[in-house]
């Protein structure tokens, strides 16, 4: 298999029923239909932000803030430089 392309792989197992999946890098996985469809990743403040993936009762759960986001206000007991660790 290793001289194989991936469409090459996926077509000799498309007819059969096992658990085949290629192992996608970062930027393909990001792409892929499952995490766009699910709204798994959004951007927040220029990187990518991962979304808790279950929902509960049919609602998605609500983003949080980035922890470099998080004034000392917004949570009590916590400074700037702990957060940014």
């Amino acid at each position: 298999f290793a001289a194989m392309r991936l469409d090459e792989v996926l077509a000799r197992f498309a007819d059969v029923d096992c658990c085949l999946s290629p192992v996608l890098d970062l930027a393909e996985a990001l792409g892929s239909q499952q995490v766009t469809e699910r709204g798994l990743v959004r951007p927040a403040g220029g990187a990518l932000q991962a979304l808790f993936p279950a929902k509960f009762d049919g609602e998605a759960a609500r983003p949080r803030l980035p922890l470099l986001d998080i004034t000392p206000s917004e949570k009590p007991g916590i400074r700037r430089k702990q957060v940014a660790l």
